[in-house]
């Protein structure tokens, strides 16, 4: 997006490996969840593009 560090096959197949994990664990454990859970699981997920933003 910033044109920084050029986006490689790999890279991509790696980030959607690491998304579809985290969405897999997110939905099967969010059933079990008490309710209003999902406002940290919120502020996690941003708090990680965030990172992941500045890291890059």
């Amino acid at each position: 997006m910033l044109r920084i560090e050029p986006l490689t096959r790999r890279k991509t197949v790696g980030v959607c490996i690491a998304v579809l994990g985290v969405i897999a664990a997110l939905v099967s454990g969010l059933s079990a969840a008490p309710p209003g859970t999902w406002r940290g699981e919120l502020i996690m997920v941003a708090a990680v593009l965030c990172m992941s933003f500045y890291n890059v």
